[in-house]
């Protein structure tokens, strides 16, 4: 039995290959806040053969005391090289509302079953 399915024409207008460079710029499409100025205070920018981003396209510290440190893209490493090799303490920033509201909520939510769970 013949099969009476015909190939559909392919259209000038679309591209054979996908181009997926415009994926991997390395600045984001939108600016992201830099919550804690005083860590960034101690960054310097990346060199020419430094990648200014990691492979999930968070921004990298580099650390602008030292040139052994090859830069990290967590803020609480950083904060820990700074201590650890400079003596210099950064505070951590603080949590943001809604992180703060949803942490209110889960001890909401697990008081409320203690309290069932009690009585």
């Amino acid at each position: 039995m013949a099969s009476s399915l015909t190939p559909l024409p392919v259209s000038d207008d679309e591209p054979e290959s996908t181009d997926h460079e415009d994926l991997e710029t390395s600045e984001p499409k939108r600016k992201k806040r830099r919550l804690n100025g005083e860590l960034w205070s101690h960054t310097r920018p990346p060199k020419d053969n430094e990648p200014v981003r990691n492979k999930h396209s968070q921004e990298i510290y580099y650390c602008k005391h030292c040139t052994r440190y090859n830069g990290t893209s967590a803020s609480v490493r950083f904060r820990e090289h700074l201590r650890a090799n400079h003596a210099i303490r950064v505070s951590p920033t603080e949590q943001s509302a809604s992180r703060t509201a949803f942490k209110n909520t889960i001890q909401d939510i697990f008081g409320k079953q203690a309290e069932q769970q009690k009585g």
